[in-house]
């Protein structure tokens, strides 16, 4: 499927649209910047913070959190969110102000990917613009983020997996681009969002097999029949 050429002002405008749209919509964090949320809150601040006064207290590698039971593995945590590009944000504001401000990252990078994926599918700038919106300050991606569970931020990466997959699909040369979506899931704690992306991707690259095959099968069974008729004429 060919993709809309998209135009360079384009190109600016969306990012720049997205960052307004995601300050704009969770302007509600800054009304009280110290306060935490409810639920879940506490438990994913305490896996920002713990690594944070590791590495800035201490100047270690954080592999190791004391402070969890007994002590477990922190670097090793499936929902660690250390290696996420956007963690230097916790050691550079705190975790309270850089988790917020992270959130309002992803929500923006949620937009533009979605955008992205829209546009590689042929839809309009409006209807692009619209499953963008959409996607990036649903329920899907804003509703489990509310509760606390910072993991969730890693569905901002789902339509970049999408889109590299596709891309691939046509040209082999773009699966980089699939690899670093999955990389940015993993290394932001999405062990969750990798999974499910991981079998949705599965299950849609077997049902397109199976469409090829069925549209293959139909057509030699009326190369067939064709064949058939013609010779007992």
């Amino acid at each position: 499927m060919d993709a809309p050429r998209i135009p360079r002002i384009e190109a600016w405008l969306v990012p720049a649209a997205a960052l307004l749209l995601a300050a704009l919509f969770c302007r509600p964090l800054a009304v009280d910047p110290d306060n935490w949320g409810i639920s879940d809150w506490d438990q994913h601040l305490f896996f920002h913070a713990v690594p944070r006064r590791t590495i800035l207290h201490y100047g270690e590698t954080p592999l190791w959190n004391p402070y969890n039971p007994g002590g477990l593995p922190d670097l090793g945590n499936p929902q660690s969110r250390i290696l996420s590009p956007t963690f230097p944000l916790v050691l550079a504001f705190g975790v309270i102000h850089g988790v917020k401000i992270d959130i309002a990252l992803h929500c923006a990078a949620a937009f533009v990917f979605t955008w992205l994926l829209a546009r590689k599918l042929g839809s309009s700038r409006a209807a692009s613009a619209l499953a963008a919106g959409v996607y990036a300050f649903g329920g899907l991606a804003v509703y489990p983020v509310a509760f606390g569970m910072t993991w969730s931020l890693t569905i901002a990466y789902v339509p970049l997996l999408f889109l590299g997959f596709w891309k691939a699909v046509e040209d082999l040369r773009w699966a980089w681009l699939g690899g670093l979506a999955l990389a940015l899931i993993l290394f932001g704690g999405g062990a969750y969002v990798l999974v499910i992306a991981g079998f949705f991707l599965g299950s849609w690259r077997r049902s397109r097999r199976s469409r090829r095959g069925a549209r293959a099968r139909s057509r030699r069974w009326r190369s067939s029949h064709c064949w058939g008729w013609a010779s007992r004429r």
